[in-house]
């Protein structure tokens, strides 16, 4: 995301086309999509109650009032479960990937602020290609550090998706074995200005990026977009509204599918297809109160982003700003369902974890681990507030925070799971 202005202007309509980037995102994190039609079986899918539940277990926790070396946490910005029990993470105010063992005690950092080999101007991303080393995303610098361990010399390159894709239009979604990143990468709708009201259209595709070269994986051409757009301003895009592809790693391979459909696609590390599987993860049905929760959060949403932005500009009018929410909201065209799912992620043994869709206003979310065969093995309820940062076999590791705004991660035990 790119940086606040020093000074952000106090007239609405020109504070918009500096926020527009964030109305986006708040938008498709409150779910405003078009889907499809349920499942003809909605009685046999991941979020069946008869599905088992696994219930949690706290096996360590770092942060929070803990104020030894290595504990406090400025910022998460990504972490990853290691095969040796422990974990590592990607902490934001030092820019260090930080190391801890399964009771959580720290055993060391690698990386830091700075421009050089092994050094970060920013992290959002972390992930491991073995369960041994650790690999981060600095999006600013537009390249991957990995690290061996806590000994042995770090190797960055550039995250370059040569004729694949421009810079900064991509982000990763998993690692490969022999550490090539796999990137989800299309014309994200923050970036298309200019735009007009009515279709769009847009590509999603799945690239690969070795040490060498970058391959496309899969493209996903031609899906349709409907943009409602601030055409007396800017004409840039307020709100984006259509299936969301999304991707990841799921052991030695690569899965890939939209929120809005029922159907993925599993890929080998060449891009070769295999069995395309279906998951039966139904539709909801769209109604009234969902229709106004969605639109209560949006504007509780973008409540809280002003509030973030008003150090920069404390003559902000919130009142007319508030006012131009509530009214873009209310106009926004009613949907017939709900997102399938909002999120994939699978893990080095080979599962595939599913998050089940749920309202603005929901307070607990289920996510459904899969097998190789896309069935599912049993599922787990979190809070709506905590982030999963990864899950691998029966561990998870979660951020969320406390009571005084400060950071804790934990590391959970799934049990039952194996």
């Amino acid at each position: 995301m790119s940086a606040l202005p020093a000074r952000l202007p106090s007239d609405p309509a020109t504070l918009m086309q500096h926020c527009t980037h964030l109305r986006v995102l708040v938008s498709l994190s409150v779910g405003v999509g078009a889907c499809a039609a349920p499942d003809a079986d909605p009685e046999s899918h991941a979020f069946d109650p008869s599905v088992p539940r696994w219930s949690l277990s706290v096996e360590a926790e770092v942060g929070g009032a803990d104020e030894a070396e290595g504990m406090i946490l400025g910022g998460v910005m990504g972490g990853v479960l290691l095969d040796d029990g422990g974990f590592a993470l990607g902490e934001g105010q030092t820019l260090e990937v930080r190391f801890y063992d399964g009771r959580g005690a720290f055993r060391g950092a690698r990386g830091g602020r700075g421009q050089g080999p092994g050094e970060f101007t920013f992290i959002n991303w972390v992930d491991s290609p073995d369960g041994v080393g650790v690999t981060a995303w600095d999006p600013q610098a537009n390249r991957v550090t990995s690290f061996p361990g806590l000994q042995g010399d770090p190797s960055t390159r550039s995250l370059d998706l040569g004729a694949a894709g421009p810079r900064g239009s991509g982000a990763p979604v998993g690692l490969l074995a022999d550490g090539t990143v796999v990137v989800l990468h299309g014309a994200r709708e923050n970036d298309l200005t200019g735009a007009v009201e009515g279709e769009h259209r847009d590509t999603a595709r799945v690239i690969a990026v070795g040490a060498d070269d970058s391959r496309i994986l899969l493209a996903r051409p031609g899906t349709e977009r409907f943009v409602a757009s601030d055409g007396e301003q800017s004409g840039a895009p307020l709100v984006v509204f259509g299936s969301e592809p999304r991707a990841t790693v799921m052991g030695p391979t690569v899965v890939a599918g939209g929120t809005d459909t029922a159907e993925l696609t599993r890929l080998d590390p060449t891009g070769a297809p295999l069995d395309p599987a279906r998951i039966a993860v139904p539709a909801l049905a769209a109604n009234p109160d969902a229709e106004s929760a969605v639109r209560q959060a949006g504007v509780a949403a973008d409540s809280a982003v002003w509030a973030r932005i008003a150090p920069y500009n404390p003559t902000l009018d919130f009142a007319t700003l508030l006012e131009y929410s509530r009214d873009l909201w209310t106009s926004l065209p009613a949907r017939d369902t709900l997102p399938r799912f909002s999120e994939l992620r699978g893990d080095r043994a080979g599962h595939l974890w599913v998050r089940a869709y749920v309202l603005p206003t929901a307070d607990s979310v289920t996510w459904a681990r899969m097998d190789a065969g896309f069935d599912a093995e049993g599922r787990v309820v979190v809070p709506a507030g905590w982030r999963i940062l990864d899950q691998e076999g029966d561990r998870l590791l979660v951020a969320l925070r406390d009571a005084a705004d400060r950071w804790i991660v934990r590391m959970l035990r799934a049990e039952g799971a194996s």
